[in-house]
């Protein structure tokens, strides 16, 4: 039996992450029992935790339809398929680190993060899930490197990390066409208060 080249892809492990807060989380100090406390940014830090996620899929997305390509190259070795389906996996679990903490501060955030969430989420387990049968697939056929159902798994890694990828840049999109909508409304409201004053 061939030995093993990969370790098993984890996929949204249960990581004790520690997390370095960040300065644009940060919301006004309250005080409690007579100390000072720092309120923690939830929304702040899931829209950091986003785009984060959404430079990954562009680096994944990258490598993925590089692997895709690999299906028309027959001169390529297994080791050459090896090194691409690692960087592919290592996209993946990086991105599955940080859906571990949106997921843990989910019942936190605004709507349309919730909803970024879930829909990244499943579509980053799709991903995940070709990525690890390629994976298995190539640990026991080194030498069957144009089997039909590999290359469906490449194609599929690539497809759905496009859509993954397209997933981030417009939940991230609507999330800044949400912030331009709300500042246009207190904008509004601050003009109405000052035209009812003015009329009074």
């Amino acid at each position: 039996m061939p030995k093993t080249i990969f370790r098993k892809l984890a996929y949204l492990p249960l990581l004790g992450l520690t997390l370095t807060p960040l300065a644009s989380a940060s919301s006004p100090v309250s005080i409690v029992n007579g100390m000072e406390c720092q309120a923690w940014n939830f929304e702040a830090e899931a829209n950091n935790l986003l785009k984060e996620i959404k430079s990954l899929t562009g680096k994944l997305n990258t490598d993925a339809a590089t692997l895709e390509s690999y299906k028309c190259q027959r001169q390529l070795s297994w080791q050459t398929h090896a090194h691409q389906l690692t960087k592919t996996r290592e996209h993946i679990n990086a991105i599955g680190e940080r859906l571990d903490r949106l997921q843990a501060i989910k019942s936190e955030l605004t709507m349309w993060q919730q909803q970024a969430v879930g829909q990244i989420a499943s579509v980053a387990a799709n991903v995940a899930a070709h990525t690890q049968a390629a994976i298995q697939h190539l640990n026991e056929n080194r030498t069957y490197l144009f089997s039909p159902v590999y290359a469906e798994h490449l194609t599929s890694i690539a497809d759905r990390s496009t859509e993954l990828k397209e997933s981030a840049d417009l939940f991230l999109e609507l999330g800044d066409t949400s912030d331009k909508l709300d500042h246009m409304q207190n904008k509004l409201d601050r003009l109405q208060e000052r035209i009812g004053l003015s009329e009074s």
